[in-house]
């Protein structure tokens, strides 16, 4: 495990020793348990005699609010220790570790979501195995076969659903968690740049915008940001799982939307001649956030 000098609600561990996804093995751990749990608690309907198999849906349901109660009770924990923190008032060292805990939250519930798409499949192949088996029962059978049949359907609809609502919990507190990163990583950016937060930023970016009129477009204040940001977020790329880093550049170019128009805003109380001249600007940044 790696060595942290700040406190942590728990210390994440990286995929391939030093490199890779931060993570933990709480969700591996979880589904470990709730897996043996449904193993035993589920009776195949073959092993059960048939004048109790009409109520196996019940039983079903009652082992899956169970399964998925766990989790939810899992995911209000994560949510609860993001909750207890302000993440972005520390030193830059601290904040780096803070990131990296971040990180594993988010790849954490991405998993969980993982697993939760997994065991949807399952069932349905599970449901397919039963269907067949029903249409091979004898005709005197059919009667009660439909009975118990429409008792099932209504029985996985409820479990559909909240297998949908605990996976919805995860996907929130994924994007939570890269939330927070997301503002850690602006503050690593306004760090690094901190001429943006300079009383005399109006003034030059009034300027810049004078050399996008003329056709000259190096060196501009908030292209030079938008550099800054893909050089930031290039590093931190093997930090997170695919889609979980997709989603925090979706995050982070959206407020960088944000910080555009509040500083469009300040700046256009210095000087008239600002609103003529971010016409082309606009453009430029549009392009800079779909790169």
């Amino acid at each position: 495990a790696a060595h942290y000098t700040y406190k942590l609600p728990w210390i994440p561990q990286r995929k391939k020793g030093s490199t890779g996804v931060f993570m933990t093995q709480i969700p591996e751990d979880t589904e470990q348990l709730l897996t043996t749990y449904l193993m035993y608690a589920r009776f195949k309907k073959e092993n059960v005699a048939k004048s109790v198999q009409s109520e196996l849906a019940e039983l079903d349901k009652k082992v899956y609010v169970t399964y998925c109660s766990a989790f939810m009770y899992l995911s209000e924990c994560y949510h609860q220790t993001l909750d207890e923190k302000d993440w972005t008032t520390a030193g830059e060292d601290e904040l780096v570790e803070y990131s990296e805990f971040l990180c594993s939250v988010a790849n954490d519930a991405k998993r969980i979501r993982k697993i939760f798409a997994n065991l949807k499949i399952k069932m349905k192949l599970i449901k397919e195995e039963e269907d067949e088996k029903a249409a091979e029962v004898r005709s005197e059978d059919i009667h009660m076969m439909a009975i118990e049949a429409e008792r099932r359907r209504k029985v996985e609809s409820k479990i559909n659903e909240l297998m949908n609502v605990t996976y919805m919990a995860f996907n929130d507190l994924s994007m939570l968690a890269l939330d927070h990163l997301s503002c850690i990583f602006l503050t690593f950016l306004f760090h690094d740049n901190d001429f943006f937060l300079e009383k005399s930023f109006a003034s030059k970016w009034s300027q810049d915008l004078e050399a996008l009129s003329d056709g000259r477009s190096d060196n501009l204040l908030m292209s030079q940001l938008m550099k800054e940001l893909c050089k930031l977020l290039e590093s931190k790329f093997e930090y997170l799982e695919n889609t979980s880093f997709f989603n925090l550049c979706c995050i982070m170019a959206n407020k960088i939307v944000v910080l555009y128009l509040t500083f469009l805003l300040e700046a256009n109380k210095q000087t008239e001649a600002f609103v003529r001249q971010t016409g082309k600007e606009l453009h430029q940044l549009r392009v800079d956030v779909a790169s």
